[in-house]
């Protein structure tokens, strides 16, 4: 959101809770603070309210005085609520209690949440920079740890608390300690790092899905390949995946990355060539439906490295099999990130050539149908008509301009 938005839901709260028992108790928290003082672009409001059970008061009192679009939802479980000010209807923001946690199960990382001291709370979160909170009644940034303003200026990375205990605790923050350090291109502190390599076995803990859902951040950020670097540094990626990414996909991911924000396209560069790809776009809970395309653009690209040999009709006949212009575009970007420009900048020419001389196939259609073939070859209908398509294909790919009555000859003499 734009972050003069942001100072005006900001200054409406502190006009609606003002004289009320949430002055001065809440809080701007987390992400939203430290992107404001960043200076970037700032997604989601969290708040912090300092009274037990406070964030599921203040949405429930905003809404009884009519501030609200409708009535909140609330999760008593997690003590939190999402609501709507009536003057930013397309904004949820969350509120919840400061709270402290404990984490009785060692084989869960799920915590016991309760009321807590708003020292408590800090020491429970990931990182210093994620720490800050900001006085809604002031505008005061409480900078609790003493260190979370420094680390913004200073580019550093650490929890707030004992690193130790944090990662023991909750072993996910290990992949949001990475996740931000990349984000930012930051340093990770000293300390923070020999726990990160400590408690990784920790991480064995942690569920299919939390995995994915991180590591797919990491993909998604700017610099995907310094978080897989350190995934690998820190042996986080043994916990995650049945093998640790090979230097040179590593090197195609970071290639790629500074060309395409696509999340397809940058899965494809990390593990091409991966005996174990199907199983890990499995594992990232992908639809059978993305799995498929990353298969086929990586087999693609594969085939491309080989340029040399690929000669007019197999091009022609790749251009066919990616269907549009654009998708074929991720093939050659894909094979130029896995180290082969020689061969994507002349399979670009060639294409180029093509499209000029209308010889290009992305979106050709057989001047013969399927009922024409059956007509022609006084046949039934099964599989040899498919048969027969992809004889004509063949032809048309060596001989682009071909007309429906040349296929029609051709069909006539086909001994299949």
């Amino acid at each position: 959101m734009d972050k003069s938005i942001y100072i005006e839901i900001r200054n409406r709260l502190k006009t609606l809770i003002s004289g009320t028992e949430f002055e001065n108790r809440v809080f701007f928290v987390g992400g939203c603070c430290r992107d404001d003082i960043m200076g970037c672009e700032i997604k989601d409001i969290d708040i912090s309210v300092a009274l037990p059970d406070g964030g599921i008061r203040l949405a429930q009192w905003l809404h009884a005085e009519g501030h609200t679009v409708s009535e909140p939802s609330v999760f008593h479980d997690f003590h939190t609520a999402k609501f709507r000010l009536a003057e930013y209807p397309g904004i949820e923001l969350e509120s919840v209690q400061t709270r402290k946690e404990s984490y009785p199960d060692r084989e869960s990382r799920n915590p016991v949440t309760s009321y807590g001291t708003h020292e408590e709370d800090c020491m429970r979160r990931d990182l210093t920079v994620n720490a800050l909170y900001q006085n809604v009644s002031t505008g005061e940034i409480v900078d609790i740890t003493g260190k979370g303003l420094d680390d913004i200026r200073d580019h550093i990375i650490r929890t707030p608390g004992d690193p130790y205990r944090t990662y023991d605790e909750d072993p996910l923050r290990i992949l949001r300690c990475v996740r931000f350090a990349a984000r930012f291109g930051w340093e990770i502190e000293k300390e923070t790092l020999a726990a990160m390599k400590t408690m990784v076995p920790r991480m064995s803990i942690l569920t299919p899905a939390r995995i994915s859902d991180e590591f797919l951040k990491m993909l998604q950020d700017d610099r995907p390949a310094m978080a897989v670097e350190l995934l690998c540094e820190i042996k986080a990626i043994e916990y995650m995946f049945p093998c640790v990414p090979k230097a040179d996909s590593v090197k195609a991911l970071q290639r790629i990355s500074s060309n395409t924000d696509s999340l397809n396209l940058r899965l494809a560069a990390l593990l091409h060539g991966n005996q174990y790809q199907q199983e890990i776009l499995e594992s990232l809970r992908l639809s059978a439906s993305e799995v498929a395309e990353m298969t086929f653009i990586s087999a693609c690209a594969t085939q491309l490295q080989e340029c040399d040999d690929l000669d007019d009709a197999a091009l022609r006949e790749m251009q066919f099999r990616s269907g549009s212009q654009d998708r074929f575009k991720q093939i050659v970007l894909l094979a130029e990130a896995m180290g082969n420009h020689r061969s994507a900048e002349y399979i670009t020419e060639r294409t180029a050539k093509m499209l000029s001389e209308g010889t290009a196939m992305f979106a050709y259609r057989l001047p013969l149908t399927g009922k024409d073939i059956i007509e022609i070859r006084h046949m039934s209908p099964g599989p040899a008509v498919k048969i027969l398509q992809r004889h004509l294909l063949k032809y048309a790919f060596k001989n682009p301009l071909v007309s429906r009555e040349e296929l029609k000859n051709v069909l006539i003499e086909c001994k299949i």
